[in-house]
């Protein structure tokens, strides 16, 4: 024991190579410095937008979403609806982008904006439209749509409504097509032709 107990102190272990970084590489041998964490991948800043989400929402505050996104992706950011939201009030499938505002009213509640962004097409036919110029009862609904506080979705079922029902004998029975509020009747009224 002793003997070997020399024989070690006169000769120490070799000290280990140095291997380069291609030598490494072809080894499958990982440097301590390249073992990091991988990052989470995240968009380029053109291609994300900041809304603001609030109401009846489980975390109202500033979201970032993808360009493109729906206002469903903002109000899932912000945790979804409460059991309190009105989720008829709010179109769900409308395009957010940066710098708007999501509204979810609670049941009862009149939304209080707009959906957060129509259409460039939408906007100038609105601003074309004179008051009371659209009749519920003949038009299209492609005019219909043109109307603020309706849009595409809205217009159609009116549309089905009226050919399934017949005629609207005031614009208060506008209140029986899914989807339409007190606000967004109050908002498209001046540019109705009450029938």
């Amino acid at each position: 024991m002793l003997a070997l107990a020399a024989l070690a102190l006169l000769h120490p272990a070799p000290r280990p190579a140095l291997v380069s970084a291609p030598a490494a590489q072809a080894s499958g041998f990982t440097p301590l410095a390249d073992r990091r964490k991988p990052r989470r991948r995240r968009l380029p800043a053109q291609t994300r937008a900041l809304v603001y989400v609030v109401g009846a929402v489980s975390r109202p505050g500033l979201y970032r979403v993808p360009d493109g996104a729906r206002v469903a992706d903002a109000v899932t950011a912000a945790g979804g609806l409460t059991s309190q939201a009105d989720a008829v009030a709010v179109n769900l499938a409308a395009f957010v982008g940066d710098g708007d505002e999501v509204i979810v009213p609670r049941a009862g509640e009149a939304a209080a904006v707009p959906p957060p962004r129509m259409h460039r097409a939408r906007k100038r036919r609105a601003r074309a439209l004179r008051p009371s110029a659209v009749d519920v009862n003949s038009a299209a609904a492609d005019d219909l749509a043109a109307v603020p506080g309706i849009g595409r979705a809205l217009a159609v079922r009116i549309v089905e409504l009226r050919e399934r029902d017949g005629a609207f004998d005031s614009l208060d029975e506008l209140l029986d097509v899914s989807g339409m509020t007190d606000a967004r009747l109050e908002r498209a009224r001046p540019f109705l032709k009450p029938p």
